[in-house]
């Protein structure tokens, strides 16, 4: 029960970094660097988030940075956070954490920009528009980079808490 309780949270704790990171730095930030201005923002508990910003004119490319700047941010942390867990003793809670970590910001990033552009939500609705039915060539990819990542992850997580 114990062990459960602290992946429960942190998992949680992971989640709600990871969230006010992809919003703040990865939108936020980028907007303000653009020249614009963020005008609102919300934060869910237990969910996502979004920030809205004041837009003097962005270019298509600047509007297309911001949009997938949170995900991008994810996908460092995850590339970061997979670099710290194999300096990590081989078995050790340390490594299952940062491995967890990478398998967090990893699976979230590319399912949301997966998701995201084949519906028309969220980060993904600038793809979804610019791409109509092309939209498959972001898609495709990143739905295999993930399944992709996601093996070698849980393999990498289960051999670290096997001898626990």
């Amino acid at each position: 029960m114990r062990m459960l309780a602290i992946f429960s949270l942190s998992g949680l704790l992971i989640s709600r970094v990871a969230l006010i990171l992809h919003e703040f730095v990865g939108h936020g930030a980028l907007a303000l660097a653009f020249g614009g201005e963020i005008t609102d923002y919300h934060l869910f508990l237990f969910g996502g988030g979004w920030i809205d910003f004041r837009n003097p004119g962005f270019a298509l490319w600047q509007r297309l940075s911001i949009a997938l700047g949170g995900i991008a941010l994810q996908l460092l942390l995850a590339g970061l956070t997979l670099l710290i867990a194999r300096r990590r003793a081989e078995g050790s809670l340390s490594r299952f954490f940062w491995l967890g970590c990478t398998a967090a910001l990893a699976v979230q990033a590319l399912s949301y920009l997966a998701d995201g552009t084949n519906y028309g939500y969220g980060d993904g609705r600038l793809l979804f528009r610019l791409l109509g039915r092309d939209r498959v060539w972001v898609v495709a990819p990143s739905s295999l980079l993930l399944v992709g990542l996601l093996l070698p992850l849980a393999r990498a997580i289960s051999r670290t808490a096997a001898g626990w």
